[in-house]
């Protein structure tokens, strides 16, 4: 059956009505559970569940969720198990999350090139590492280490390593990963729905049988994971957090990731024995969304998945935690900012505890009315506070968290927290807070169940909680119906004095732990040729599915809703919200006050209401209004239920014009804006992202030093911050609407709704950043304690030029575009050199600006010279192979196949088409050429814009630990101070 598509959302059969339906009227479902047949298939569904998702039960236990959504000719797929940390041996913890690098190794057919040979190295491997793990003598576990690497590489000649990847990406499949979690291990990939067939074979022989390959590179690679977990001082405080909630339950006494011990002392036979022991079908789900066909689709997993055999599970028997009677305190150190979290233990999913806990936690925070929104966000009090539920199997956790303002301590953020959960306890909130809630909870539901991916996850989340389908759409309406008193009695009763503090202070760590680097000699890849396998899955014949590209004449549309301001819009088909933006061609580039503009105005009120009532009128009406100032464009935007659009529109109106703020508003924001800079100077992904390679690009002045420098922040004054964003609405500017309104309709309100001058002003000119020549090759380097080391490569190529695009696509897939790609192949797959690694030229976002070829690297330290000069090989002289070349073609069209730009996504695409010069969609262009590219072409690309390229290293690590001769060989070192990147 051919794929069809339709260019417009349609709900698989759901009507716009339906949906806004089945969501605000839960009330009065019953969400009635039934039982149906169709073509010998039984399966069952909600009444009144809005994705219509069938759930199957197949012979041999496995559990199919089917939702259709046609937005896109896609399929979102995740197939969970139901095995996560918690199921890890106590002696051998990380082992599930191990266990989940090890499922994309391939199988007997997948990879298999001589398996029969292949084996007996795996199994000899195997029982080296068995006794590698029970030896702690140094000398004698560096001997037999030798002996597994050489082994190791004797077996990588005998398979087709990555071969599962390489399988995924041809057939157009796009996020291909997976993660661990304390009860789960989840598997996932988006694919063109005419795969379905080959997608299904491909994960059946994927799940039939564990072929350990490349085990101890892949080992490296989960040190690698684990060093950034020891790099973050959140990981480390969440797991103090854990362990002191949880101090029997696995939840707390052991990670996901595992120990350090354990990751050195690895068990093959134990990995493949948890993977016989639990991915068995009756324990596994396949959940899946989008535009697929129910009958069709259950036939196809029946066939391929049903063949799996099913085994008796036990019982997973975990010991029951005492209530905590009295606070836990803990401290981590670390080099990022202070913080504290407080952690509450409570009933797992599937409870009434768990449902309260939801609404409380809406009621402690919503981003607008909640009382920490309300009492300490909009009042300043700290410099930020939050809170989160993370709901589990067994228990669930909910965790205050906050970061102290100048002057402030720790135990006063921990206070001013606990005082919100003193105002719930004696009711000390105001009544329309929890009909605002639920009816906020069901606008996020139409936005939820508006993609493929939300339907799955909301599947996959079910079966791992043992949630019964109906009970999923009951909660909302279980909600609807708490009162006040439920929730104070709740608050009472589980927010008392059993508690774990973790309080998170800066400084150096002296539990540090370094996983040190083995020697290990690179795996040999067979970079050309394929399995039986693969050859089997390529010749089996797909519906095609025809490409279909954006059309800006007749995809949106574009008027002239006054002089110098355009209206682009966009119908919404799918659900009752709205979205409408004002584009001002204005950014910080051009006034860096702005950016506290734009802060001070989200803390205002406007009209008649004072800054809090705003933000509950907006809250009341489910609606958001958010000003964001970039560097060189400002959006002013507001969303919500279009039957509140005028009214919501009203308010935005009011705040850009009539803005009302209180007296100290404005001096509490210097404090913090202060204090937040200092710990911005603490932060290594500032330092590394927005300091270290805005410095490599345009020198020490840039636009990310172009903001009000310290000294003049007391200078600012209210009027003249709110006048600025007030006068944003006197310059040209775009309107962009998508909702479900006609176009006339959003025209003739906005006569009556958007206050703009009769005649508008000329814009500002902004301040002009040059773009550096790189002339030679340099390193810059920032001092920061941390395990791992961090490196980016930039160069700076040629501007924008439209000729160019298909040549950086082809180069950007084969480089670095997934799995099977020349990056992660040899830096990660061969060499076991990073965990994260990525590289490839990135095209300008605006004509007339430079294209940069990037590359990054994380990695140990002493894994830093070779790291370093393997990616510069790559960058010098790209491995090719023409197997590689046809997979990426292959991918690249199959996956534009596929692609669509739809609902509000089609506004920005026109805008970012109009900044590039172009009034076509660049696809098409990469669509037409790349089936005829050949390698000349790909090395012609490489040749002309990469290799011999001068480059920039900027790098951020610890002192002691990098290899500064390496690193002269590149180039001139400069140490950068932290100050000096930032422009404070």
């Amino acid at each position: 059956m051919k794929t069809t598509f339709s260019r417009e959302a349609k709900l698989g059969g759901l009507s716009l009505l339906f949906l806004v339906f089945s969501i605000f009227s839960v009330q009065s479902q019953d969400f009635t559970t039934k039982r149906y047949v169709d073509e010998g298939y039984s399966y069952e569904m909600v009444e009144g569940d809005p994705t219509q998702t069938r759930i199957y039960k197949l012979a041999n236990g496995l559990t199919v969720y089917l939702s259709v959504y046609r937005d896109k000719p896609q399929i979102f797929t995740l197939i969970p198990v139901r095995a996560g940390s918690k199921n890890d041996p106590k002696d051998n913890t990380g082992l599930a999350h191990y266990l989940e690098h090890m499922v994309f190794k391939g199988t007997s057919k997948i990879g298999g090139l001589n398996y029969q040979k292949e084996k007996i190295l795996l199994d000899s491997i195997e029982r080296m590492f068995n006794r590698y793990r029970k030896i702690t003598d140094e000398a004698k576990r560096k001997a037999l280490y030798k002996k597994i690497d050489a082994t190791s590489l004797a077996a990588s000649k005998l398979c087709y390593a990555n071969e599962y990847d390489k399988l995924v990406s041809v057939l157009g499949a796009k996020g291909t990963n997976a993660f661990t979690s304390n009860d789960q291990t989840v598997y996932m990939n988006l694919i063109p729905s005419n795969q379905l067939e080959k997608w299904l074979d491909i994960e059946r022989e994927r799940f039939s049988l564990l072929v350990p390959r490349l085990f101890h590179t892949e080992l490296e690679a989960v040190y690698e994971e684990k060093n950034m977990s020891l790099d973050d001082d959140n990981d480390k405080a969440n797991e103090e957090l854990m362990s002191g909630l949880f101090p029997k339950h696995p939840y707390g006494t052991q990670t996901t990731i595992g120990t350090v011990s354990h990751l050195k002392n690895p068990s093959i036979t134990s990995i493949k024995a948890f993977f016989n022991k639990y991915y068995v079908p009756n324990n596994m789900a396949i959940c899946l969304a989008g535009d697929l066909d129910p009958s069709k689709t259950i036939r196809l997993i029946d066939k391929s998945f049903g063949t799996l055999s099913s085994k008796p599970l036990e019982k997973l028997v975990l010991p029951f935690e005492d209530p905590l009677t009295k606070p836990v305190f803990k401290q981590v150190i670390g080099p990022e900012e202070p913080s504290s979290q407080i952690g509450f233990r409570l009933p797992g999913t599937g409870t009434r505890e768990a449902m309260l806990a939801r609404l409380m936690d809406q009621v402690l925070q919503n981003s607008q009315a909640g009382l920490i929104d309300l009492n300490l966000t909009q009042k300043q009090k700290v410099l930020s506070a939050g809170i989160y539920l993370d709901s589990k199997k067994d228990y669930s956790v909910h965790v205050l968290y906050g970061t102290p303002k100048e002057g402030q301590n720790l135990e006063q953020v921990r206070r001013l927290l606990m005082d919100q959960l003193d105002s719930i306890k004696q009711g000390k909130f105001e009544d329309w807070l929890i009909p605002a809630i639920v009816n906020n909870i069901k606008i996020s539901q139409l936005r939820e169940f508006d993609n493929n991916q939300g339907r799955a996850f909301t599947q996959m989340e079910a079966f791992v909680m043992g949630t019964n389908w109906a009970d999923v759409w009951k909660e909302t309406a279980e909600m609807s119906k708490v009162t006040k008193q439920d929730l104070v009695e709740f608050a009472r009763r589980y927010y008392g004095n059993g508690y774990v503090v973790v309080d998170k202070i800066t400084g150096t760590d002296p539990r540090k732990i370094k996983i040190s680097k083995p020697a290990i000699t690179p795996a040999a890849l067979i970079k050309d040729g394929h399995s039986d396998f693969y050859k089997g899955i390529m010749i089996k014949n797909s519906d095609p599915i025809e490409p279909i590209f954006l059309d800006f004449k007749s995809d949106l549309n574009l008027s002239q809703w006054k002089p110098g301001i355009e209206l682009l819009y966009k119908k919404n088909t799918s659900t009752p919200l709205f979205q409408l933006t004002y584009l001002v061609e204005m950014g910080s580039n051009t006034d860096p006050r702005l950016e506290v503009a734009s802060r001070l105005l989200d803390l205002s009120g406007a009209g008649p209401y004072d800054d809090q009532q705003f933000k509950k009128e907006l809250y009341k009406l489910g609606s958001d209004i958010s000003v964001y100032p970039g560097k060189e464009q400002t959006y002013i935007t507001v969303s919500g239920l279009h039957e509140n659009f005028s009214r919501s529109v009203q308010l935005m109106e009011q705040l850009m014009n009539k803005p009302q703020s209180n007296g100290t508003a404005l001096g509490s924001l210097v404090q913090n804006i202060l204090k937040e800079r200092e710990n911005q100077k603490l932060d290594k992904r500032s330092i590394l992202y927005s300091g270290l390679l805005s410095y490599a690009k345009f020198g020490p002045v840039s636009p990310e030093t172009n903001v009000v420098k310290n000294a003049d922040l007391s200078s600012l004054k209210t009027d003249e911050l709110l006048a600025l964003t007030s006068k944003l609405m006197t310059y040209p500017h775009k309107i962009l609407y998508f909702g479900p309104a006609d176009q006339s309709v959003v025209s003739e309100s906005l006569k009556e709704l958007h206050q703009v001058p009769n005649a508008l002003v000329v814009l500002p000119e902004a301040k002009k950043f040059p773009e550096l020549d790189i002339t030679k090759n340099q390193v810059f380097w920032v001092d920061y304690d941390m395990v791992q080391t961090e490196l980016a490569f930039l160069s700076k190529s040629v501007p924008f030029d439209p000729n160019l695009v298909v040549g950086a696509s082809l180069y950007n897939e084969y480089m670095g575009g997934n799995m099977s790609s020349v990056v992660f192949q040899e830096l990660r797959e061969s060499k076991a050199l990073a965990y994260s690694a990525n590289g490839g030229y990135r095209l300008a976002s605006e004509k007339g600006k430079s294209n940069y070829v990037n590359a990054f690297i994380g990695c140990q330290s002493d894994k830093l010279p070779e790291a370093m000069n393997s990616m510069l090989d790559i960058l010098r002289d790209l491995p090719m192979a023409e197997t590689a070349l046809n997979l990426t073609k292959e991918s690249i069209s199959n996956g534009i196949r596929s692609e669509r730009t739809t609902k509000s996504s089609v506004l920005f695409a026109y805008l970012r088409a109009q900044k590039l010069g172009l009034d076509y969609d660049l696809s098409k262009t990469v669509f037409d050429e790349i089936p005829t590219t050949k390698m000349e072409d790909l090395k012609r690309f490489h040749e002309t814009y990469v290799k011999g390229k001068n480059f920039t290293l900027v790098l951020i690590g610890k002192r002691e630990k990098i290899d500064f001769e390496a690193l002269k060989k590149f180039g001139e070192v400069t140490e950068l101070k932290v100050d000096s990147l930032f422009g404070f």
